[in-house]
């Protein structure tokens, strides 16, 4: 059932209030039920609007019937004597919730890859509709539509509505004559697209595991952000890598991932790497934009779950994004989440959702921090140091039994430069050590017999290796 809609008419002008329509069911053919679809019909054509928005997934024959729907309110704007607004456009779009998000996507890519990607996604989008067909006659519903905007619609004249023997744009009162083989040549000219854009795209991703073994290659941890779209997370990858990554107040601003390097309190480097942000039900011809996207969530060491603390859906929000992780088997224990926007808060609210926080069996510090301002970011990185050391705690190998003792992987390790090491191979080892390893200041001594230089650093295993096969054993004590 629907609330009631206040209505006032006057020579000049139509105000209307918005209602909330409650559909216990939907129509296959035009998502609303006949009775919804008359309001919604005569409220596009008083208020001479040039778009539907449906915040939903429409099928294709939804979408087209739809279209057919909003033709006749768009005539009967035309029509009414009462306007006074000339109607600029030739007929009324229609966007469901995913062509609304491929549109958004499409005006703001800016990269190769977000551009091919959401122009897979509307031929997709084209495929599906050649393959919905016309609509075909002049259905009981659309009579109906158009009687309710001649009574309701001042000069709108149903005859008019529905001349040329009752068609209307986009109907076909043919159940013979039907474009067939168009429509198949059509079809046929979208799949040759997509398998172009498939296969530039799959060159893209394979220059993208490149550059994701390579950082592997490097021995740093990589820390990624996941979070809903709009909570500011290439706002903190600018704080923390001093980047300048395009930060806007909007959805949709990052397309595509980045990934930057920043230093750890303890001087080790890391790569922290931006990502696309999530939304509620994402179409499904959106899936494969965001599949880099949760390859690389994947290849994570750690990941930074961002919130934006002062949205009123915040809740909802927080659980679309666990959802996501959960489904493509990102270990629980490898996220901290992030609670930024705390400057929109007061600390008495900042406060007051800790301790709710605080409530839960399964609780975990929760940095609270404002990229805007920067506070929080010192509580943020030891919290993300402390998780990496407590990631690199695995069982000693050949023990399997529950009593195993655990071990870091990250240890102190003792190096000795020698003194008549030449210039450029010094340079590199101490290049080395700053950007892989976290270098002991204190311990750096020379040593008198020989004035070689030691000093100790703690290096993991990956990085033991790597140093043993660049300058060899000879310096590791």
């Amino acid at each position: 059932m629907s609330s009631p809609v206040k209505e006032t008419e006057s020579e000049d002008e139509v105000e209307e209030e918005a209602y909330v329509a409650r559909l216990e069911r939907v129509d296959p053919k035009f998502y609303f039920h006949v009775q919804e679809l008359s309001r919604v019909a005569v409220l596009v054509a008083r208020s001479k609007a040039d778009v539907l928005f449906v915040n939903a997934s429409l099928s294709p024959a939804q979408q087209r019937h739809l279209e057919v729907a909003m033709d006749l309110a768009w005539r009967a704007a035309r029509q009414s004597r009462s306007s006074e607004v000339q109607l600029h456009q030739s007929s009324i779009s229609v966007f469901d919730r995913s062509r609304t998000v491929l549109a958004i996507f499409a005006r703001r890519a800016s990269t190769q890859n977000a551009r091919l990607s959401i122009e897979l996604a509307e031929a997709q989008e084209v495929k599906a509709r050649l393959g919905a067909g016309a609509v075909q006659g002049i259905t009981l519903q659309l009579q109906r539509v158009a009687n309710d905007l001649s009574r309701k619609v001042a000069g709108c004249s149903k005859t008019a509505l529905l001349s040329r023997s009752g068609s209307a744009r986009g109907v076909t009162t043919s159940f013979t004559s039907s474009p067939q083989i168009t429509r198949q040549k059509q079809q046929r000219a979208i799949e040759e697209k997509e398998k172009r854009l498939r296969e530039e795209i799959a060159s893209l991703q394979k220059a993208r595991r490149t550059r994701r073994q390579q950082r592997s290659r490097d021995g740093l941890q990589s820390i990624g952000l996941v979070g809903y779209t709009n909570v500011g997370k290439s706002a903190i990858v600018n704080r923390l890598a001093g980047s300048d990554l395009v930060v806007k107040d909007g959805v949709f601003v990052t397309l595509d991932l980045a990934a930057r390097r920043f230093e750890l309190p303890s001087g080790s480097q890391c790569h922290i790497l931006d990502s696309v942000g999530f939304i509620k039900d994402l179409p499904i011809e959106l899936v494969e934009v965001f599949q880099a996207t949760i390859q690389e969530l994947q290849a994570a060491t750690v990941i930074l779950h961002v919130r934006d603390m002062a949205h009123p859906s915040r809740e909802e929000q927080g659980q679309t994004v666990r959802s996501v992780l959960d489904e493509n088997g990102i270990e629980e224990e490898r996220v901290i989440e992030v609670w930024n926007k705390t400057d929109l808060l007061t600390e008495r609210q900042v406060q007051h959702l800790l301790f709710l926080h605080r409530r839960k069996d399964d609780a975990s510090p929760v940095p609270t921090i404002s990229a805007l301002t920067g506070d929080g970011f010192d509580h943020l990185l030891e919290t993300v140091e402390k998780k990496l050391q407590d990631l690199s705690v695995k069982l000693v190998p050949g023990l399997n039994t529950s009593t195993a003792l655990e071990v870091s992987c990250t240890g102190p390790q003792l190096v000795r430069i020698p003194h008549d090491l030449p210039p450029q191979q010094a340079a590199d080892l101490w290049s080395f050590l700053h950007e892989t390893s976290s270098v002991v200041e204190d311990s750096i001594a020379s040593c008198k017999d020989t004035s070689d230089v030691l000093l100790e650093v703690k290096m993991d295993n990956a990085t033991r290796s790597r140093f043993l096969k660049k300058f060899g054993g000879g310096m590791l004590l």
